[in-house]
């Protein structure tokens, strides 16, 4: 069996114009993307579905923790570590005092 590259190139086109959704284009350029680019997302999804997954719902939650919540997590927990280095290198900016987090914002939760 050979790979239909048919959903592959349409995700991949729809992943195009959401970057430039976001990249601060022109307003109906960004309208009519927002009009089909999810959507479009969601129908690849169902093509992509396995009917087996209705007779093993379990490992269908396992692959997706695998696959979706735990790269989430790790990138996340990364990105946590380094933000005030990429704070301090200007990265990206940050809107809390003092140019980072510090302990106590972890520890108090107290972000006002």
């Amino acid at each position: 069996m050979t790979r239909d590259l048919t959903i592959s190139i349409t995700k991949a086109i729809c992943i195009i114009l959401m970057v430039i959704g976001h990249s601060g284009c022109p307003e109906k350029l960004g309208s009519w993307i927002y009009y089909f680019h999810m959507p479009c997302f969601f129908v690849c999804s169902g093509f992509l579905f396995k009917e087996k997954y209705f007779s093993e719902p379990k490992q269908y939650v396992v692959n997706k923790v695998k696959g979706l919540w735990w790269p989430f997590v790790k990138w996340s927990f990364i990105f946590l570590i380094l933000h005030n280095l990429f704070a301090k290198i200007h990265i990206y900016d940050t809107m809390l005092e003092g140019g980072g987090y510090s302990d106590e914002y972890f520890i108090n939760f107290d972000y006002d």
